[in-house]
């Protein structure tokens, strides 16, 4: 209670965006175990009342360990993070053996990092996450980010920016490509704000109908309507089950 800890990792370039530079789109189910543990992190920081925490592809941090002959996987979501303790306990092994959502991939959590006031708008990259009302504000020229912590219990229930940035991730890991591209950041803007993403699209038809529907909702323009983290849990596509 009387000190603050910060721990920082070198961040590598072993991450999920140069791992489909390479490798291509994902299939279903890595994306399934993808996007359900980049959800379960931003739950968490959801219920520490921390949000919008400018969430990219490549803060998603991959590496592998071979645990008793099985390569497994780790997907971390980290700022400034790209190595892993190594030492996993038998209970940790035995749990992995009996959970297939964790048998390939497993988010690790270190640390969010160091959250600006503004939104960066001189770098393509960043803009590429932003979401309909983060552009509004920023055209508004009311670029200054909310608090980390909001100001009370409303703002934090309406606050889904970081819903879409997984939208686009997951858009990403479909098919390899951001839903809306431009060559600067006005053209970027306006289609953020006004261009609708063509769900029925062949390039999208490499996944389930599930799948599909969860995206779409993730990448619903108003924010108000948009898919709330913890409601991802409840989705066909990650609990498998019809509705």
């Amino acid at each position: 209670e009387d000190n603050y800890y910060l721990i920082s990792n070198f961040k590598g370039d072993n991450n999920v965006l140069n791992k489909m530079k390479n490798s291509g789109a994902a299939d279903e189910p890595t994306i399934k175990l993808i996007m359900n543990q980049i959800l379960s992190a931003i739950m968490y920081l959801h219920q520490n009342d921390i949000f919008d925490i400018s969430l990219q592809i490549d803060d998603l941090l991959l590496l592998e360990i071979t645990l008793k002959s099985r390569t497994k996987t780790i997907l971390k979501l980290g700022k400034n993070s790209s190595e892993i303790n190594q030492n996993t306990s038998n209970n940790e092994q035995k749990k992995i053996s009996q959970n297939p959502l964790k048998r390939k991939l497993e988010v690790k959590l270190l640390i969010v990092g160091y959250l600006k006031d503004h939104y960066d708008i001189s770098d393509l990259n960043h803009i590429l996450y932003y979401s309909p009302e983060i552009v509004e504000k920023i055209e508004n020229n009311n670029i200054l980010k909310n608090n980390i912590i909001p100001d009370n219990e409303i703002n934090m229930h309406n606050d889904t920016k970081d819903e879409w940035a997984c939208g686009i991730i997951m858009y990403y890991l479909i098919t390899g490509e951001f839903p809306f591209n431009g060559s600067t950041k006005e053209e970027l803007f306006n289609k953020i704000k006004n261009e609708q993403i063509d769900f029925s699209s062949p390039k999208l038809n490499t996944v389930s109908e599930e799948c599909k529907d969860l995206l779409s909702k993730l990448l619903e323009k108003d924010e108000n309507k948009r898919i709330r983290v913890m409601d991802c849990f409840d989705h066909p596509f990650l609990t498998g089950v019809l509705m």
